[in-house]
């Protein structure tokens, strides 16, 4: 199978000319470049380049670091080779094992190690949920097995799953926090270098997470040392988000509205807290608390195969580097036959095809890495964000267009300087004074590519009319010189 298998490559002609209408002006210690007459393009939207850069341009990478696990997603029920084999192209970081029915019946051992070589064997750390019913002892065994008597090491694990699923109050935080200390106790005394995200919720209980990251080192905290050893109870925490539910009951065309917003609440709310704990545990660096969410999708049905899912999804990965988030894994690969009702929250249908989620994950995961720059755009309807990565030589940018009513164009320019003209106007603060202009069709996300030259060098398209209403994967259009 190609390492590929969903994208459609359209690739620019080499040999095409570009026309200069110069006369150039040498000025002391500057040098103004002339213009450039955009090219015909054999893919749309159509790229119009104006760069205005400079030599001295100084690379902004003071934004935060982005998690090489942020992209993750949950493995359910059993899913066929199929499922496997497709889910490996979305360039998934991080798979959970986890869920309701792994706390009550915890899985063989057997086929943990199964499905931790095929999560390993896709370049995705596994993560494992061990029971918060059968014991620390219990616990630990799986621990020993996989990081002690085996090869398969396992760094990232959870405890337990919705323990107090719509209970926010401060006695069902004592009640987890409990079992928490007990079981990674256990789990640490076998391997300390394992990383445990815990508890798992149903939803941010702002009361509950509250006393659960109090940094009073109290019964209902769980934010300090093991008594007596150099290393934490938890590493980090994660709760589960499903938007549309009663009572709010959102409408699919809201997803990237209300949706977004009621996930960005939440994240803010959380990076709060887990600032607060941390100063008041005296966290930093490798110590330093994490956070992540470990479901997410809209509710079941309708709205998880819409399209506005994924541009919802695209939303929920920008605030999570933003706010410094290790990972969000959606529930999940594949379940209930892919049918598109009921209890199908997966990222491929019934058909093999992948979905709207799918694609939105698959274009964050191979695009965005190293440090985030937080876009600025001057229209609602227009969302944006990017990266840059000194390794990798380049600078995303995430354009998003979640408007119903037409196309856009967008002045797009890589530092934070005010542009000068055009109705949609976006910064994204790489520091390059480079300017480009971008058509974005209605209900459509792309990706732009830029070296750190800031000249452009790819494009991916996926919009709703032509991709997913198709079923067909994002248009990718290359540039060279």
């Amino acid at each position: 199978m190609s390492s590929k298998p969903f994208i459609r490559n359209v690739a620019k002609s080499g040999s095409a000319q570009f026309l200069f209408l110069s006369s150039c002006l040498l000025i002391v210690f500057s040098l103004l470049g002339g213009c450039q007459v955009a090219l015909e393009e054999p893919v749309q939207p159509e790229v119009q380049v104006q760069p205005q850069t400079t030599a001295n341009s100084t690379l902004n990478t003071d934004g935060p670091a982005i998690s090489p696990l942020l992209v993750g997603n949950n493995v359910w029920r059993q899913p066929g080779d199929q499922v496997w084999n497709i889910s490996a192209q979305a360039g998934l970081q991080l798979i959970r094992i986890g869920g309701n029915a792994y706390d009550d019946n915890m899985l063989p051992t057997t086929m943990l190690a199964n499905w931790v070589k095929r999560i390993k064997a896709m370049d995705a750390e596994p993560m494992v949920q061990v029971s918060r019913f059968d014991g620390p002892e219990a616990a630990a065994e799986i621990v020993k097995y996989f990081n002690i008597d085996g090869d398969l090491k396992v760094k990232f694990w959870n405890i337990g799953n919705e323990p107090h699923c719509g209970e926010d109050s401060l006695e069902s935080a004592s009640d987890v926090a409990a079992y928490i200390k007990e079981i990674s106790v256990a789990m640490k005394a076998v391997d300390p270098t394992i990383m445990i995200f815990a508890p798992d919720e149903c939803d941010f209980h702002e009361i509950y997470y509250t006393a659960l990251l109090a940094g009073d080192n109290s019964a209902s905290d769980i934010s300090g040392k093991v008594p007596g050893q150099n290393y934490y109870y938890i590493d980090g925490i994660s709760w589960h988000r499903y938007v549309g539910y009663p009572p709010e009951k959102l409408k699919i065309e809201q997803l990237t509205t209300a949706g977004a917003n009621d996930f960005l609440v939440r994240i803010q709310k959380t990076r709060q807290l887990i600032d607060k704990a941390n100063q008041l545990q005296g966290r930093s660096g490798a110590d330093a608390l994490q956070w992540g969410i470990g479901e997410f999708n809209g509710s079941e049905g309708q709205r998880v195969c819409s399209y506005e899912n994924g541009q919802m999804f695209a939303e929920i990965y920008g605030y999570l580097m933003k706010y410094n988030g290790t990972y969000a894994t959606t529930w999940s690969m594949y379940e209930n036959g892919g049918k598109c009702n009921g209890t199908d929250f997966s990222f491929v249908g019934s058909d093999m095809q992948p979905r709207a989620t799918f694609y939105h994950m698959q274009m964050i995961s191979q695009n965005f890495s190293g440090n985030y720059l937080d876009g600025i755009s001057n229209l609602d309807e227009i969302r944006s964000y990017g990266a840059v990565n000194l390794q990798t030589g380049q600078i995303a940018v995430m354009l998003l267009n979640i408007d119903t009513k037409g196309p856009q164009t967008c002045a797009i320019r890589l530092d934070a300087n005010p542009i000068q003209a055009g109705t949609c106007q976006v910064n994204i603060p790489a520091g390059i004074a480079v300017e480009v202009e971008q058509t974005i069709d209605s209900q459509t996300s792309m990706v732009l590519v830029f070296d750190l030259q800031g000249k452009l060098r790819k494009t991916i398209t996926y919009s709703r009319s032509e991709h997913w209403s198709n079923s067909a994967a994002p248009t990718v259009a290359d540039f060279t010189e």
